[in-house]
Formats: structure tokens, C-alpha cells, sequence
């Protein structure tokens, strides 16, 4: 199963525990809440204290066989990665949510003005206020969690921020490579392509008498092979 690379947004370790979680209680949206959680003061990294059936209901179950696989899958992709970072602008450091149905069922989902209410526009999921909602015409989606803060919190970190690489371009950094330097889809950056290129060509000078017959590669060219 491969790993969603998040760019250390959060530890392996976190998301090990979470994947399942979230995925029981609700998906993508739900995961982007658990991570505000990780970078809020209110609850912070040491997650074994709130990662709790007091906390997570689906906890107090025993988990499915294979519970996260999905989850973790999407993740692993390009549009699973984007998915994440637009539900965490959306709900814009949030930690908390409730069913959608159990808050129309109780009368509490249009009660107060910072209700996230998902709502499918346009074949896609966003999350509207209730004053954003009426507005709109639109019916919630009873599918997905509602999100909001129970209290007061402090600011959230702005993970979904944290970079302004586009989430296709997210790759594992290059080893030896500057901490700066970003892998894109359609080869290495040009600077590592050039160091590459005159490493490998340093390399086959000193492996012959003469350039006789060598071929040198281009800047260009490596970072195509590469």
C-alpha cells in the first residue's frame, strides 16, 4: 500500500492512527479536521491524548479489517493530496464536527453562524455557512460531517498553506537535494539536472584516455532520462 506524501505535514506515525478513523467517521473532509487538530494548541501533537472514543465515537468499535486502505489510497494520489488541502482551506482550521443528520435531526445544524454544512454545487462538495446556505438555495448534503469549534480555540496553523507548490507537484525530495527544492511532474529542476549531468560526465572523462566517442549529455537531456 503506498504512502500519501504530505510533505511533513504530519508524521507516518499520526496518519497511521488516523486513516482509519476518519474513514469511519466520514473521509477526506473529516481527516483535514483531525489535522487542524495536530496543529492547534488546543490539542497538539501529542495525539494519543485525543485521539480517544471520547473523542472519536467509531472508536469504542472494533475496527473493520482493511479500515484506512481506502483512505490511505487516495491519499497516495495527485487529486486524493488536492482534495486534502482544499477541504482544509475550506474548514480553514476547525477542529471539531457532528453528523450532518444528527444535527437537522436535533435542530442545531442552521443554529449557529459558523456551521461548515456541506453542500453538493455543481457536482463538487463545499461548505457553506448557514447565511451562505440559505442564500443559495441548496439542500445539505446529509453524506458528510458538518464541522465548526465546539469553543474558542486558538489559531490553527495554516498547513494547507504551508507551500505554494501546486499538490500535483508534490514528489519525495531528491536525496542531497536543498530542502527548497521541489521535484515536478515533468522532471527535476534545472539545477539538479545540471550538478547530475556534470557529476556523470566528470565521471566518464575519468574512465577513459580520451572523450573519443563519448557522448555528453545535455542538461536537458538527463533531467528527461532522469
Amino acid at each position: 500500500m503506498p504512502k500519501p506524501m504530505l510533505g511533513g505535514i504530519v508524521p507516518q506515525s499520526f496518519l497511521q492512527r488516523a486513516l482509519p478513523i476518519a474513514e469511519r467517521e466520514g473521509g477526506i473532509p473529516t481527516l483535514a479536521s483531525m489535522i487542524n487538530r495536530f496543529h492547534n494548541p488546543s490539542f497538539g501533537r501529542n495525539y494519543q491524548n485525543w485521539l480517544t472514543p471520547d473523542q472519536y465515537e467509531v472508536l469504542k468499535f472494533p475496527a473493520p479489517r482493511g479500515a484506512g486502505n481506502r483512505l490511505r489510497a487516495r491519499l497516495a494520489t495527485p487529486q486524493g493530496q488536492e482534495e486534502l488541502f482544499k477541504a482544509g482551506q475550506e474548514l480553514g482550521g476547525v477542529t471539531d464536527f457532528r453528523s450532518t443528520k444528527y444535527l437537522q435531526k436535533t435542530g442545531n445544524l442552521m443554529k449557529y453562524p459558523d456551521n461548515l454544512i456541506p453542500v453538493l454545487q455543481d457536482n463538487r462538495r463545499v461548505f457553506m455557512t448557514p447565511g451562505e446556505l440559505q442564500k443559495s438555495g441548496l439542500r445539505p448534503d446529509p453524506a458528510e460531517n458538518t464541522f465548526f469549534n465546539e469553543s474558542k480555540r486558538p489559531p490553527t496553523k495554516a498547513w494547507w498553506q504551508q507551500s505554494e507548490v501546486p499538490v500535483e507537484t508534490r514528489q519525495p525530495e531528491i536525496p542531497g537535494s536543498s530542502p527548497n527544492t521541489v521535484i515536478s511532474s515533468s522532471g527535476i529542476q534545472q539545477a539538479i539536472a545540471d550538478r547530475l549531468a556534470q557529476e556523470l560526465l566528470e565521471k566518464t572523462m575519468q574512465n577513459q584516455n580520451t572523450l573519443g566517442n563519448v557522448s555528453v549529455l545535455s542538461p536537458l537531456s538527463f533531467g528527461e532520462i532522469i
